[in-house]
């Protein structure tokens, strides 16, 4: 144990005997992260103790314990790659499991007030009641939406119109690394949960920034979530027992399900352009063919990359983007799908698609508006690594795409990973805008040493080329270690420093567990 058994009862007093442990099997299951970790020694680490407080009050206690005894502490709730585990052995993990509430859905001003472990396929599925809808990160329905909108970034086949996650935060409540509970935003003074500006100067920036401190910051323990207009769905109920490609979902007819498919980048960048100045797309993104093979059919797909001929045949559908197209009335679909048609065209695109009717569609439909595609990648070699990352205009995402192309083409050539036909990218587009986000998979088999091993290099060098070519600042760099993100500082206007300096300010002792200090 790393900590005092004084400062354990002290705990242990605040949560209850049932809801801290330092037992090492458990503690050992909060190590096991698959996802986002190319140097195992910085990211799988047991924590110290695990505690499971169940309200902002409990929360607040025991971050001031931890500054009593000077004690490291991580907060995570849903988890879904090792940023969100403990990067020290003295650390002690903060499972925020027992705080689960939707606590209100605010229908006339489009807000959600949730907690920590609302999924947000929860919290979806009681906002479409009321003809709203929220952006799910491609983390998918199963992750914390608290967690996206105050600690981390990450992109969304929602982002074309619902934006940026991090900017859909609103009020919220925090408890500092003093253990000081801050109401942030408008609901300092009792005027709701609708603005996370205000009064007064603005602590948006300071607590989350662009990217988020993923727990580094103290503990978000409530937040406001901005929701959207929605058309679609309102309900989710598989009619039956099939597989993925046999799930039978109702699908309004206002929803349509188009395939997009381009020969070049060129044509694809130019085709997302038009995409986001028409603004008719409701989800979008582009997931190649690859990774789609390995993560829905992979024992068929590993054996097909290795057949000349099919090879050939499936790198058509490398340039492949999705796209759900929701009318809000007859007239607006009917428009939208001739804007669609128009842009095919004009880009040298082959388009199918329509009312979504046939398995393949509802399939497709159904897991860009959960969310889902990514956590079928685990149906694969086993895991896999995101690179690039670095949100800018789109042009610059389609060069992050090629770029990284270009490396995992010669690593599958060295036979150091799993063969996906060389591009693995997720672009997609933010705020029915010019700007964009690209995700550069790669995926693996973490039981293979060579292949686990080959993430940090593929990770370190597509970071080299984020830097060497400017193509934006950070990115998911972040994930490649400190020696990764220090390369981008100076020409990120000292970002990492500043962060560094914030963090001192609320946490001089960084008692909140942050990787690179």
């Amino acid at each position: 144990m790393f900590i005092s058994e004084e400062a354990y009862k002290e705990i242990e007093t605040i949560v209850g005997a049932e809801y801290i442990t330092a037992d090492e099997q458990i503690c050992d299951s909060y190590a096991q992260h698959l996802f986002h970790r190319p140097d195992p020694q910085l990211w799988v680490q047991r924590p110290a103790a695990v505690v499971l407080p169940a309200t902002t009050e409990e929360v607040s206690a025991f971050v001031k314990v931890c500054n009593k005894y000077k004690i490291k502490y991580k907060a995570t709730s849903t988890g879904y790659g090792a940023h969100n585990g403990a990067t020290a052995p003295d650390c002690v993990l903060v499972d925020l499991r027992r705080m689960n509430r939707v606590i209100e859905v605010d229908e006339k001003n489009m807000i959600a007030i949730v907690e920590p472990y609302a999924s947000s396929g929860e919290i979806q599925r009681k906002v479409w009641d009321k003809g709203l809808n929220l952006c799910i990160t491609t983390a998918g329905p199963q992750s914390s939406t608290l967690a996206s909108i105050t600690s981390h970034q990450g992109g969304s086949c929602a982002g074309a119109s619902m934006g940026y996650n991090g900017r859909n935060l609103l009020a919220c409540e925090w408890v500092a690394p003093s253990g000081e509970i801050v109401h942030v935003g408008s609901n300092d003074n009792g005027g709701g949960w609708f603005s996370a500006d205000g009064p007064g100067p603005s602590l948006k920036a300071m607590i989350r920034g662009y990217f988020g401190f993923d727990g580094a910051m103290g503990i978000f323990t409530k937040a406001a979530v901005k929701l959207y207009h929605w058309a679609g769905m309102r309900d989710y109920e598989i009619s039956n027992d099939g597989n993925l490609y046999e799930a039978d979902v109702a699908v309004p007819e206002n929803m349509h399900f188009y395939t997009l498919i381009h020969e070049t980048w060129e044509d694809l960048g130019e085709a997302y352009y038009q995409l986001g100045e028409a603004e008719i797309c409701t989800y979008m993104n582009k997931f190649s063919i690859g990774v789609t093979g390995w993560g829905y059919m992979p024992a068929f797909f590993e054996k097909a990359v290795k057949l000349p001929h099919l090879r050939e045949a499936l790198k058509m559908g490398r340039h492949r983007t999705v796209i759900v197209v929701v009318g809000n009335s007859e007239r607006d679909l009917a428009y939208k799908v001739d804007c669609l048609k128009q842009i095919a065209e004009d880009t040298n695109a082959i388009l199918f698609g329509g009312h979504a009717d046939t398995a393949y569609a509802k399939a497709h439909l159904c897991s860009l508006v959960k969310a889902d595609g990514y956590a079928s990648l685990f149906n694969g070699p086993g895991t896999f690594h995101v690179a690039m990352g670095a949100d800018e205009a789109l042009s610059v995402t389609i060069k992050q795409a090629q770029y990284a192309q270009e490396i995992k083409e010669r690593m599958i050539a060295e036979g150091v990973t799993a063969d996906d036909l060389g591009d693995g990218a997720w672009v997609g587009i933010y705020d029915q805008s010019t700007r964009g986000h690209n995700e550069a998979t790669m995926i693996f088999d973490p039981r293979d040493p060579v292949a686990g091993g080959s993430m940090g290099r593929y990770s370190a060098e597509c970071a080299e080329v984020l830097y060497t070519k400017h193509l934006g600042g950070i990115g998911f760099a972040a994930f490649g270690g400190p020696e990764q993100v220090m390369m981008f500082d100076e020409a990120a206007s000292n970002y990492y420093k500043h962060t560094v300096r914030i963090k001192e300010i609320f946490d001089p002792d960084n008692l909140a567990n942050m990787t690179f200090v």
